[in-house]
């Protein structure tokens, strides 16, 4: 192996702008599936592998800069031409180490279910839930570059500039469910320094203050909203027009669910998942799908079959994803759409709000008389009182709801079918809805990849479908959709594309900084997509 000349050092605070989930083998309680990966301190941390895997493949257009993470890993070295062994070929020179969280947080449960595609209820044993990593979490990173030819030294620089570019201005996502709104990290506080071998003095350096520091561009600390290059974004504010909740069952007396919360840093904020959010609008572009090529509802009983009836739609398995089907020899797919956690825009106060659960998930002595139970159903009704007091200003209001069911048989109520829960709503005056933006992100670059134009023009024809019906109010979102609940409506003259890449053949550069009124009311635009629909679907 070659002498090292120089080892360069990018070094900095990695932060969640969402929950992560990278997932170890000990769980963290009995309540929960799935853990986080823990080292031998028992701290999470994000494995080196899953960081540099991440972060080779958001670079990976730039195939001449690959050998720089080991572009031959065994067998024989290829030549340079003349019959000398290439030295652009073996063992990665990138070392990218495990990074610890500087702190340990608080790690959120969530619960997660499949939706059966002929019973619409939760499919069965596709109930799980898992502890994530809480957004505003901070991980120590550290990644080094080795350099043993003074040739490569420029170029070594240059990529890890590229590297350094990345991480803080579009960031990257790790983990499992990243196309679900997970795993967002970026990179904070960057350091860049170089270690000289080649002399003294260099030698010296490297020992006593870690090297030379190199000069890097100034990132801001706070989270942008810009897309990521090669991505179509897509912002939606809407509005409910009831309750909208993701909800976590509880195990009181009184209360049998209550809303889903997440902390984005130190404040606690209502809770849609992008999970919810991305099912919801994968169930309706199934039926769009189904609708378009005249296609029978799916009818296997099994949940994986049934995913893998639709995988076999247009666009499905593209745009959402798909499961591998061994039985075909055919792998997993993720998806080209990214649907991101949405959060309410005010904040919940945690005094209040943990008085609320404490008297949610309080459980009464089975010999507890009528009084006892009367003074707990007041003790919530207080704390529902004080939450939405100290909410005022915010157009944000809790109400405890109860509902039941309706014995065929008497006409009353049915025994043990009395459901209560503790719902949000948005005062109907107030000047913002109450939750910010539905964020679709579309992965430009990869869906050009091996596609011409009139398939690219096509997805976007059928993102323009699914958008006009969220608009029209024809996707419900959240839970008890078939109850009431998760009614909402968008105006399609707020809905907004910004597209972050170069041109093509394809259409994409027409939908950049417009809204979905301005797209829809261009008529040789959307003539050319639909024309593009209509052949991929066969009607052409």
């Amino acid at each position: 192996m070659a002498r090292l000349r120089h080892r360069y050092w990018l070094t900095g605070t990695l932060v969640a702008e969402s929950a992560l989930y990278v997932g170890g083998l000990q769980n963290e309680s009995v309540t929960a599936d799935l853990g986080q990966t823990r080292d031998g301190f028992d701290r999470i941390i994000l494995p080196g592998t899953s960081l540099a895997g991440v972060i080779r493949s958001r670079l990976a257009g730039d195939d001449d800069r690959q050998f720089w993470w080991g572009a031959q890993l065994s067998g024989f070295a290829a030549d340079d031409g003349d019959g000398s062994p290439s030295r652009r070929v073996g063992a990665s020179r990138i070392t990218v180490h495990d990074a610890p969280s500087q702190s340990e947080p608080v790690l959120e449960r969530r619960d997660s279910s499949s939706v059966d595609r002929v019973t619409g209820a939760a499919a069965r044993r596709h109930l799980f839930s898992r502890y994530l990593v809480p957004s505003g979490t901070a991980f120590d990173f550290a990644m080094a570059m080795e350099v043993a030819q003074a040739a490569l030294a420029e170029e070594a620089q240059s990529y890890l500039r590229a590297i350094l570019a990345t991480l803080t201005r579009d960031g990257v996502s790790i983990g499992s469910g990243i196309t679900r709104g997970l795993g967002v990290l970026r990179l904070l506080a960057p350091r860049l320094r170089r270690e000289d071998f080649t002399c003294a003095a260099g030698l010296f350096a490297a020992i006593d203050v870690g090297g030379e520091d190199l000069d890097v561009p100034e990132c801001g600390d706070s989270p942008t909203d810009e897309p990521a290059s090669g991505v179509l974004r897509i912002s939606v504010p809407w509005r409910p027009l009831g309750p909208v909740t993701s909800k976590i069952d509880v195990e009181g007396t009184e209360v049998d669910a209550i809303p889903a919360t997440t902390r984005r840093g130190e404040a606690l904020r209502l809770l849609l998942p992008g999970s919810s959010l991305k099912g919801a609008l994968r169930s309706h572009a199934e039926r769009v799908a189904r609708t378009a090529r005249d296609e029978s509802p799916i009818d296997a009983d099994e949940f994986a079959e049934q995913m893998h009836q639709a995988a076999d739609l247009p666009f499905i398995a593209e745009l959402f994803g798909a499961p591998s089907n061994w039985a075909r020899s055919q792998p997993g797919r993720r998806g080209l759409l990214t649907v991101h956690d949405v959060v309410s825009r005010a904040e919940v106060p945690a005094r209040q709000w943990d008085l609320v659960r404490v008297s949610a998930e309080a459980e009464a002595r089975p010999t507890a008389s009528r009084e006892q139970r009367d003074g707990a159903r007041g003790e919530l009704g207080r704390a529902v009182a004080e939450l939405n007091a100290a909410l005022a200003d915010s157009g944000l209001w809790f109400d405890v709801v109860t509902r039941n069911a309706i014995d065929r048989w008497t006409g009353a109520a049915a025994d043990r079918a009395l459901f209560t829960s503790i719902e949000p709503y948005v005062v109907a005056d107030c000047n913002e809805s109450g939750w910010a933006d539905i964020v679709v992100d579309l992965d430009v670059e990869r869906a050009r990849r091996g596609n011409d134009a009139r398939h690219v023009d096509a997805l976007l024809a059928f993102i323009l479908l699914l958008l006009r019906d969220l608009a029209e109010g024809w996707i419900p979102i959240g839970f008890g959709a078939t109850r009431g609940c998760g009614a909402m409506r968008a105006n399609d003259d707020g809905i907004r594309f910004r597209f972050a890449g170069e041109p093509s053949n394809d259409h994409i550069a027409h939908f950049d900084s417009r809204t979905l009124r301005e797209v829809l009311s261009n008529r040789e635009l959307t003539e050319a997509l639909l024309e593009a629909w209509d052949e991929a679907i066969g009607c052409r």
